[in-house]
């Protein structure tokens, strides 16, 4: 059985980080990490807690409490949230829904963490094992910056929530255990903060290349067709505005009234992909324009 000591010691080392880099991170002098490791200084109770968080462990594991559930409850997590598209944050947890009740307390990000997929695990340092083989296999996966001259390193990666995916699928078929592994539903409240997150950062990247008809060959006149409801059709104003039973107005304000979507903030991206101009979606002239 490990005590303190040791606890802190080997999590230390499957994070992957040296005594200094862990001493920069704590705040503390090098020797002060090299005593919490040989057992002569214990750390005080909040010293504990800033260690915990920066070796991505729980409190329980480094004091040696045993949980109360029965083996397996705990898990391995992939979570994805819509405010960072391209990371996915991969941890433990003994409770899914306490671990993102505490992730989701903070207003640091506008969307909330859901989960992609969790694998079922009997030990508390499965994820820092997990880490310990993406770093191996790609060590600029992992989300790494200085903040005041300290090195932090996180739980995020540049993957795709599959690729993660794909990694514990991996992990639980090598160990014939694919029965504790589960991939998540997203509810409805979720996929529209899905579809939001896709819209602001499309539109974000719009303005800066303002949409205009004329660019992609549409000519004012033109007639477009709503392929979800055929009997609703407008045409084309001017570069940047359609008419629609007489009233001429703007793509975004336009599609919102027809879809009934309030969320959407990119007009012109709804409009590619449900309008049709002379029988062919409007998306397949806007490809062929970025070709």
């Amino acid at each position: 059985m490990f005590d303190l000591a040791e606890r802190i010691k080997v999590a230390r080392q499957i994070k992957d980080i040296t005594q200094q880099e862990f001493s920069d991170l704590l705040g503390v002098c090098r020797s002060t990490v090299a005593n919490y490791e040989l057992g002569r200084r214990s750390p005080s109770v909040e010293e504990i807690v800033k260690i915990s968080e920066v070796l991505d462990v729980d409190v329980d594991f480094l004091l040696g409490v045993e949980s109360k559930k029965r083996k397996g409850q705990g898990v391995i997590y992939v979570l994805k949230n819509p405010s960072f598209p391209d990371y996915v944050k991969i941890g433990y947890a003994d409770n899914i829904e306490t671990r993102l009740q505490q992730l989701n307390n903070s207003e640091c990000t506008p969307f909330a963490f859901r989960v992609y997929a969790t694998y079922e695990v009997d030990s508390r340092l499965s994820d820092l094992k997990i880490h310990s083989i993406i770093d191996k296999l790609n060590p600029n996966l992992r989300s790494i910056d200085n903040c005041n001259g300290k090195k932090r390193v996180r739980e995020f990666y540049a993957m795709s929530a599959e690729d993660a995916y794909s990694l514990l699928e991996a992990i639980a078929e090598i160990h014939n255990r694919t029965d504790r592994l589960k991939k998540w539903e997203l509810s409805e409240k979720e996929l529209v903060a899905e579809e939001t997150a896709k819209e602001i950062s499309l539109e974000k990247r719009d303005r800066s290349t303002n949409f205009s008809f004329a660019d992609y060959n549409i000519p004012i006149g033109g007639i477009l067709v709503y392929i979800d409801d055929p009997n609703v059709i407008c045409t084309v104003a001017d570069d940047r505005r359609i008419e629609y039973r007489g009233e001429t107005m703007y793509i975004t304000p336009f599609v919102k009234m027809i879809s009934g979507k309030e969320y959407i903030t990119r007009g012109p991206g709804y409009l590619a992909d449900h309008f049709t101009f002379n029988g062919d979606l409007l998306r397949h002239y806007f490809e062929k324009k970025s070709k």
